[in-house]
Formats: C-alpha cells, sequence, structure tokens
C-alpha cells in the first residue's frame, strides 16, 4: 500500500530504484528487486522522462542561406569556417 501511495504522489514517475528511497525516510525497508515485483503486481508502470528538445523549429527568423553547400574542402586555411 505504501508503494502505491508513493507511485501516486510523484505523478507516477517514480521508478523501483526512487521509490525505496522515499521508503527510507518513512523508516520502512524494501528491496528494489521486492519493490519491483510489487510495482509489477501491480501493474505500476513509471511514465518516461520527457526528450530535451533541443531545436525550435517554430520561430520566425530566416533560415542562413547554405553557402557551403555540403563542400567543406579546402585548398588553404582559414577559407571555410563552421
Amino acid at each position: 500500500m505504501k508503494i502505491n501511495n508513493i507511485f501516486k504522489n510523484s505523478k507516477r514517475s517514480y521508478g523501483a530504484i526512487r521509490i525505496p528511497k522515499e521508503l527510507d525516510d518513512e523508516q520502512s525497508h524494501g528491496s528494489i528487486k521486492t519493490i519491483s515485483d510489487s510495482m509489477c503486481k501491480q501493474n505500476l508502470v513509471a511514465k518516461d522522462a520527457r526528450k530535451f528538445k533541443t531545436t525550435d523549429s517554430d520561430h520566425a527568423l530566416p533560415i542562413a542561406d547554405n553557402l557551403l553547400d555540403r563542400d567543406f574542402s579546402v585548398g588553404a586555411p582559414n577559407q571555410k569556417w563552421v
């Protein structure tokens, strides 16, 4: 019952690794294996972390011209910088 409460209080984000740390704070004991088995029996599955998005493709800025046209070969130093 404690595992289910901790899981729901974490907005379904805590898994079998984080829950024992919360149980330690409450003076309860439990191994990761035991908690993992209990979560499987209760059909508790933690949500995956949201992937970090690095590109903002919804901007109104102009896109730079492709001056190199994927030609990175140079004849001398300091000709092309990327």
